[in-house]
Order: structure tokens, then C-alpha cells, then sequence
């Protein structure tokens, strides 16, 4: 739906300014929505950007456009599967310069503009916590903003800091239920737990606001090749047969082709507190 201000369309390539203005309403799901910041069609996501997580070591970079540390898991690795992908920024606001332009010439919604651009941009240089400080003197300022919130959630996650984004995104998945990023996001902080239940509802989730979300497709099939993996070994372990081990060293061999390296068995899941 074409809005008095042009909006910015989205599509599987990417972002493109159709013409001016940022700030404006999408109907979602039937009811309409305020988005602080930019109007965007909140199905129509490109797929870009992702930070890479391989499965059971929470292992956060951002490609092509941010590097990140290492968050230690408590598991041991168990597999290395394809990587978990997770976005680094909204989609709808990847930092371009046709993009900047266009808010400039609407002359609205630049404020928050600039904010999302400079604080992507402390991320990317790796400066986590600048970029953090910034998203919470801006949230403070717009605390209606989605893309502000997903912005500080990947800068906890930059810092380590996974209980908080954990918040973050979960505050997020309850307040835009229909905006698939954060749930996402927050299936992935979970797989690298090892509550592989709980990111695999997640995912589903995400594709239900989502059909057409490839890295929730990618992210739910890695959680539930995981998953077969463990149920296998402990088919195996509690009665022993041909059949489950060959299924099991056929799926190791398959993970092996995709990865470059087998899987071994597992790690268990921790206790839930």
C-alpha cells in the first residue's frame, strides 16, 4: 500500500528508495502499524546481511559488513553445521547512500536515520560498546523505534553480553510479534545454548509473520538436522543396530560434505534452571 510519502520498497534484492520519506504506517496482518523512523512492508525482506553462528559455540560475526568477537558457550562444540544466520540490521535499513538521500530530501525522520546509520557504523568498526551507548541515549528518545531495539540487541551480542539481548529480542518478539528479525535473532541465542525446542519454535515463528524468510529455512533446518543427530546417538546408545548407525553416519557424512568437517556426538544439553 503506496503511502502519501513514497516508501521504501523491498524485495529478496535488497533495499531501494522509491522516492522520499522515512516515517510512516504499514497495515499488518490486517492492523495497522506505526513505524517510527521509515514505512516498510514488513514481509518483503531482503537477505543481505547475517551474522554467521556455528552450532553450540556461539561464534557472532557479521558478514559481509561486521566482525565480531567469540561469545563462549558452556557446550562443547557438537557439530559443525552450516552456520546460523542472523541479521545484523534490519533489512529494511541497510546503511546506503541512496537511502540517506532520500531522507534528505524528505527532510523527516533524518534524526533517527543518522542514529540507525552511525550506530551501524560503531558496530562495523567493532566499537560494540560506543555503539550500545548510543542505541540506549537514542531509544531513549524513541522508545517506539523496532529497529533501535535490533540494534542494541546486536550490540549486547557484540559485547557478550547474551542474557541482555536475550531481553532485548524477547521484548522485541512481544511488542512487533510480526517482525521476523528478532525472533530469529533469538532462536539462534538459544540453539547456541543447546535449547534447541525452544529455537526451533522460534524459527517457526519467524515463518509464519514470514513465509518467504530464506535464513529462518536455513537456521530451522540446521536446528533440526541437530536434532536428529541426538536423537540417533541415543537410538544407538540404548539398542544398537545397523540400520540406526548407518542413518547415522550417513547424516555425518552429508553434514561433512556441507561443512568440511563430521560431527561428532553431541554435547548435552545443560539443565534448565
Amino acid at each position: 500500500m503506496r503511502r502519501p510519502m513514497a516508501e521504501t520498497i523491498l524485495s529478496n534484492q535488497g533495499i531501494r528508495p522509491a522516492a522520499t520519506g522515512l516515517a510512516g504506517t504499514a497495515l499488518v496482518n490486517g492492523k495497522r502499524r506505526d513505524y517510527p523512523g521509515f514505512c516498510r512492508r514488513p514481509h518483503g525482506l531482503g537477505q543481505r546481511c547475517g551474522i554467521g553462528v556455528p552450532a553450540w559455540l556461539v561464534s557472532l560475526y557479521y558478514a559481509p559488513m561486521f566482525s565480531f568477537r567469540t561469545i563462549a558457550s558452556p557446550l562443547q562444540p557438537a557439530a559443525r553445521l552450516r552456520r546460523l544466520r542472523v541479521l545484523p540490521t534490519m533489512p529494511w535499513l541497510q546503511t546506503s547512500a541512496a537511502l540517506l538521500a532520500a531522507a534528505l530530501l524528505a527532510g523527516q525522520g533524518l534524526a533517527q536515520t543518522v542514529e540507525h546509520t552511525e550506530i551501524a557504523r560503531l558496530l562495523q568498526g567493532g566499537q560494540a560498546a560506543q555503539a550500545l551507548s548510543l542505541a540506549q541515549r537514542a531509544i531513549e528518545a524513541a522508545p517506539r523505534d523496532p529497529q533501535l531495539q535490533f540494534l542494541k540487541a546486536n550490540a549486547e551480542l557484540a559485547l557478550g553480553q547474551t542474557q541482555a539481548a536475550d531481553a532485548s529480542l524477547t521484548q522485541l518478539t512481544q511488542t512487533y510479534p510480526e517482525l521476523p528479525e528478532p525472533w530469529n535473532n533469538l532462536a539462534v541465542i538459544r540453539a547456541g545454548q543447546g535449547r534447541l525446542d525452544e529455537a526451533q519454535r522460534l524459527l517457526q515463528e519467524a515463518l509464519r509473520n514470514n513465509p518467504d524468510y530464506a535464513q529462518a529455512h536455513a537456521n530451522l533446518a540446521d536446528v533440526l538436522v541437530q536434532q536428529a543427530v541426538q536423537h540417533l546417538h541415543s537410538a544407538q546408545q540404548l539398542a544398537p543396530q545397523a540400520s540406526t548407525a548407518q542413518r547415522l553416519q550417513a547424516l555425518q557424512q552429508a553434514l561433512q560434505t556441507t561443512t568440511g568437517s563430521s560431527a561428532p556426538p553431541p554435547a548435552a544439553a545443560p539443565a534448565k534452571p
